[in-house]
């Protein structure tokens, strides 16, 4: 069973983007760059670079609040993913309960067919020999198999944490890189750097904000991988758990089948 979690992206390049939006975001009625790539162009606009630094209080306003807004979107997906989860396994330990009492009882039935057909003490005596070895055979199939999906759970859980903490660091050096920006920006506006001049630095400041975001999230993109790792360990563990089961049961079955003829 392979559960696909994808952590959603914060939308780094976004927060560049800002920088198109006329409304509440415009200077010298000019439309600002989308990107690093298309900002020369802007800057060399009079109107823009005159207005930079008097709207720069607005747009880091809006950066901060945009920042917030993707991090609750983030902190409500995992979540979801949680809940989802927790339903899933849920559902797991409903269905293998109910396959296990359904067996529980198939088993009942066919030793009740067997005692009926012994007709001496020694078959009869097989038969509980038989049946005990299976009894013992099932309660240990059963809690190996108990015990590597709870193995498996815990280490997706795991996984997930250190995800979720991997993303949660590239996030705050991102949050701490954007403020980084503003701060000197505004130091810039203050000291009178010309605004064009300002711009080009908070453009590229930003661009480097995203660059290593991206590093970051992708450092911890190997969630899919774990997954598949803990999947291919449980399945093994529940094959090996069978195998030695069905080998029990084949060695207990002739041994009866011994016993009968006597």
């Amino acid at each position: 069973m392979i559960l696909a979690f994808r952590l959603p992206r914060i939308m780094a390049s976004s927060l560049i983007a800002v920088l198109t939006i006329v409304n509440p975001i415009t200077m010298g009625g000019t439309t600002l760059a989308a990107s690093p790539e298309t900002a020369n162009t802007v800057i060399s606009n009079p109107n823009v670079q005159q207005d930079f630094c008097s709207r720069l209080t607005t747009l880091d306003i809006y950066l901060d609040n945009l920042i917030t807004q993707r991090i609750s979107l983030v902190n409500t997906a995992r979540n979801d993913r949680s809940n989802k989860l927790t339903s899933q396994f849920a559902a797991l330990d409903v269905e293998r309960s109910a396959n296990r009492t359904k067996w529980d009882s198939d088993r009942d039935t066919q030793y009740e067919k067997m005692y009926e057909k012994a007709t001496t003490n020694i078959q009869k005596q097989a038969i509980d020999q038989f049946k005990a070895t299976i009894e013992d055979a099932v309660t240990k199939r059963r809690a190996d198999v108990d015990s590597a999906a709870s193995t498996y759970r815990n280490s997706i859980k795991t996984s997930m944490t250190l995800k979720q903490s991997g993303v949660d660091g590239a996030i705050d050096t991102y949050k701490s890189t954007v403020l980084t920006a503003e701060t000197n920006a505004q130091a810039s506006c203050s000291a009178g750097v010309g605004p064009g001049i300002v711009r080009e630095v908070f453009l590229t400041e930003l661009q480097t904000a995203r660059t290593s975001l991206k590093t970051g999230e992708n450092g911890t993109n190997n969630l899919d991988n774990k997954i598949t790792t803990h999947s291919v360990s449980y399945q093994k563990t529940v094959e090996i758990a069978s195998a030695e089961f069905n080998a029990t049961l084949i060695q207990a079955r002739d041994t009866l089948k011994l016993a009968l003829k006597q």
